[in-house]
């Protein structure tokens, strides 16, 4: 059963919503638990208890009591992996969002659309493939597998990989072009000729360094900046139709 978040001031929208959103659930047979907040501090509150269980985040970006896109950034640092949506009525704070790598940000005038249930549709599908995508690796006769949004980034040296996770690294032999091949399908950047970036984590871009959140920082090599743009560009396509300007945020 998908555990379904929704949370936006407005009464009339939150109920709006939740019954929309189950109606497409019904018509997909789809299992879900729907869980409506008017308050995002109580949202943040009740997701501490079971940080896991949240498979589905939609968030009102402008609310009373708390800004949707600083509590995305509050549910992310808790660890959350869940799809975050962002709700509004213009594509004004699309930039701001991007570091709590949401899915998709959606304008409340398609909520009644086919476009908002492709956009479910896709969240769902992200949501029960999560616990599908795992890399496995084999170091010392052993197989270990990684859940690969939990991969952070993944740095090689000689042969010698370390892919860092939150919960630590893990060190193996292989191949830069092993890795990419296994983990390009996924989304992974090349930054440079050692390192390897899930864009989930991406904070901030600069010409010489990729910020993560709480993760430090990684080189970007002069040959693959340009890369890096396009792959950030094509992220914001998919989520907006028509991605924002990126030259006022410092990017390469």
């Amino acid at each position: 059963m998908l555990q379904i978040y929704i949370c936006d001031d407005e009464p009339s929208v939150l109920k709006y919503l939740s019954g929309f959103i189950s109606r497409i659930a019904q018509k997909n047979n789809l299992e879900i638990c729907l869980s409506c907040y008017e308050d995002a501090r109580r949202l943040i509150f009740d997701l501490e208890d079971h940080i896991n269980g949240a498979d589905i985040i939609y968030l009102d970006v402008l609310m009373n009591s708390c800004n949707g896109i600083e509590a995305g950034k509050k549910i992310r640092a808790l660890g959350c992996e869940a799809q975050l949506l962002y709700l509004t009525n213009s594509k004004h704070h699309a930039i701001a969002s991007f570091d709590t790598s949401p899915l998709h940000y959606i304008l409340k005038d398609d909520i009644a659309s086919e476009k908002f249930e492709h956009i479910f549709l896709a969240a769902v599908k992200k949501a029960q493939k999560k616990t599908q995508d795992i890399f496995y690796y084999e170091f010392q006769q052993e197989l270990v597998c990684v859940p690969v949004p939990d991969i952070i980034y993944l740095e090689i040296c000689g042969r010698i990989v370390t892919l860092h996770t939150s919960a630590g690294p893990h060190r193996f032999y292989s191949s830069m072009k092993s890795l990419s091949e296994r983990l390009s399908p996924f989304g992974f950047i090349r930054t440079h000729k050692s390192f390897l970036v899930n864009p989930r984590y991406i904070e901030r871009v600069s010409s010489h360094k990729i910020m993560l959140r709480g993760q430090g920082e990684i080189p970007v090599g002069n040959k693959y900046a340009k890369e890096i743009r396009r792959s950030i560009l094509h992220y914001f396509n998919h989520m907006f139709g028509n991605p924002p300007s990126l030259e006022s945020q410092s990017m390469p």
